[in-house]
């Protein structure tokens, strides 16, 4: 009598036991099956993991829309998305602050196309892309900032993920010498005149004459790309920190399909390129450094002849004969 009634006690904690089970199990897959759509960023609403070729004359960005959830979608979600500009002027005041001159600017309409603002995040399928086509970049300011802020504005099924609905698309360009969004910092070897003497001849270097002040160099310059085929760069040992210091100190570098190097002004610095020294050749070369053990280093290596003054400066023009060179990594660069 006494081990039917334990029996019958221990049937009643085995079916309260898994009645419990049930429950839990129930709540978890309900838990499973909360879906929420959202856009792709960072922690900081940011999304920046795309960069342009300047290489083609339109390249393509995508808006990324994702569903959140353990398990599968068994339906299609529809979405719309629309601009924004709640967190676009959320980024300039909280990093700019009054500073107007250096905030943030959204991309121009001359700079992009949407063909497209619904898309489907087709059953079984996590994400949907929504293309950004990219045009006309070499028009951009690579001393600016440009943004896309668009957030979701309605969806056919489930919600939308409150702290996700929004984001900003960082626009980044680069060419094969440099990139805006990891610029690039060159090493500068380089012998430097001070002219105390006026030209009288063409600038070529069998006939140069200079006099005195003469010092070897080194510098760390950041180079930007202006283009498909063109980049800016401090001129000698200048100063480019502030946009008044870029506009007078810089030079832009043109490289032909030859990889010769047509040096010119970016604003308002007096620049006269130097031809004719052998070294010195004002070309573009692709280095490759092989060691005695087989080991092979790869540089980006300018080889440039200039003088220049800086309408700040005196009279006096410095002459420049500069090595820019950059270690790559080929298999990378692509």
């Amino acid at each position: 009598m006494k081990t039917k009634h334990i029996y019958f006690i221990l049937c009643v904690f085995l079916a309260f036991s898994f009645a419990r089970c049930t429950e839990g199990i129930f709540d978890f897959d309900q838990e499973q099956y909360k879906k929420t759509v959202y856009i792709m960023s960072n922690n900081a609403m940011i999304y920046d993991r795309m960069t342009a070729d300047l290489d083609k004359s339109e390249d393509t960005l995508y808006i990324t829309v994702g569903v959140g959830g353990t398990l599968a979608t068994t339906e299609d979600i529809a979405f719309t998305l629309e601009p924004g500009d709640s967190l676009f002027k959320a980024y300039n005041k909280s990093n700019f602050d009054i500073d107007s001159a250096s905030y943030a600017r959204l991309l121009p309409s001359e700079n992009y196309t949407i063909p497209l603002l619904d898309g489907v995040i087709k059953a079984g399928e996590n994400t949907a892309i929504i293309p950004v086509y990219l045009k006309k970049l070499d028009r951009l300011s690579p001393d600016s900032i440009y943004f896309l802020d668009y957030k979701i504005k309605q969806l056919n099924k489930f919600e939308i993920n409150k702290d996700k609905k929004e984001s900003l698309f960082r626009i980044h360009w680069k060419n094969k010498w440099s990139e805006t969004k990891n610029v690039p910092i060159y090493s500068v070897m380089a012998q430097k005149w001070t002219e105390n003497k006026i030209w009288s001849a063409s600038l070529n270097d069998s006939i140069y004459q200079s006099n005195n002040d003469t010092s070897k160099i080194s510098a760390s310059p950041k180079i930007f790309p202006l283009g498909k085929n063109k980049v800016r760069v401090a001129a000698g040992s200048e100063k480019s920190g502030t946009l008044q210091e870029i506009n007078s100190n810089s030079i832009m570098l043109e490289i032909t399909e030859n990889n010769d190097v047509i040096i010119k002004p970016y604003q308002s610095i007096y620049v006269e390129q130097i031809n004719g020294n052998t070294e010195y050749c004002n070309k573009y070369i692709d280095e490759k450094i092989v060691t005695p053990g087989g080991k092979c280093t790869y540089y980006k290596t300018f080889m440039l002849h200039y003088r220049y003054k800086t309408t700040g400066a005196s009279n006096k023009w410095i002459r420049m004969q500069e090595r820019l060179r950059l270690q790559y990594n080929p298999l990378a660069d692509k």
